[in-house]
């Protein structure tokens, strides 16, 4: 949400207690900048005001702003114009043309207007890829019968394939697929703006991985401390190339690593009983050689 919407006024305390430069004006103009950012606040332009046609009365620009600034407020014309001057002698504020500008809102709102931006783009990319992967299954969907490793239903903690055979119920299990593995990645990993990502996961489950398999590589990203998409797409490119496509060789294959590992780790222990003895030998023989030396000498 742009910060014009928002129902407050975001005042940064501490800038604003130990500026030199408001510290240097009367309570008088502070308490007139005070009720200015708040009109500032709802202005089009955030953190300005423009001078309008019907206020150009004199030719003395401060006096002008200060009969339009007047209908905002509860001060009188004369009052505006002293807070006037010393504000834009301090520097707090500043006009520009017919503009009258504080510097801090103005960046401000150019840096929410920005984010919201970026949030709608995000969104409409989202809403994108899930079309995309909508439209890519109904395209896949053959005559065969078709095996999907997820509930139609959409229950959480359901773990049994569903026969389908319906091009309907396929789509909208695919569908299902998506919104799931899609809802893992931005739990575990982040958001996913780029539509390279979900296009990726539709590519992995058109070529028969299970849906479980993807989160479970998701899961892998978020136990590893990685969590990335490059480190997640490494993964899941090495699974479809070794065609661990389902969770039962998923799971063979943690089973294989884990004794490998448990291997490893039996080699790298010596026996406590024959570490003493190994050492008790070097200690004997060490003797005898200095025994021998003694002798000889």
């Amino acid at each position: 949400m742009a910060l014009r919407d928002q129902p407050y006024l975001p005042l940064y305390v501490k800038d604003f207690m130990t500026s030199q430069a408001l510290n240097g004006c009367s309570a008088e103009s502070v308490g007139v900048y005070i009720k200015l950012m708040c009109v500032m606040h709802k202005s089009t332009r955030y953190g300005t005001i423009l001078l309008k046609q019907k206020y150009k009365q004199t030719d003395k620009q401060i006096e002008n702003f200060a009969l339009q600034i007047a209908n905002y407020m509860s001060f009188g014309v004369d009052v505006i114009s002293r807070a006037l001057v010393e504000l834009l002698e301090e520097e707090v504020l500043l006009i520009e043309g017919e503009v009258l500008i504080q510097k801090r809102m103005v960046r401000d709102g150019e840096l929410s207007d920005k984010r919201a931006l970026a949030g709608k783009k995000g969104g409409e990319s989202s809403n994108k890829s899930k079309q995309f992967a909508s439209d890519f299954a109904t395209a896949k969907n053959q005559a065969n019968p078709v095996i999907v490793n997820v509930d139609v239903n959409e229950s959480e903690n359901a773990d049994e394939s569903v026969f389908v055979n319906e091009e309907e119920d396929v789509s909208r299990a695919r569908e299902i697929a998506m919104r799931k593995i899609i809802s893992r990645y931005e739990e575990l990993v982040g958001p996913s703006y780029s539509g390279a990502v979900p296009l990726f996961f539709i590519e992995c489950l058109a070529k028969g991985m299970q849906a479980e398999v993807v989160m479970a590589a998701i899961d892998t990203t978020d136990k590893n401390g990685v969590n990335s998409f490059p480190y997640l797409k490494a993964i899941l490119e090495r699974w479809l190339a070794e065609g661990i496509l389902t969770m039962e060789k998923v799971e063979n294959e943690r089973a294989a690593k884990g004794r490998s590992q448990q291997r490893n780790e039996e080699k790298s222990e010596v026996d406590p009983f024959l570490a003493n003895a190994m050492q008790e030998v070097a200690n004997a023989q060490s003797y005898d050689n200095a025994i021998e030396d003694y002798a000889e000498h």
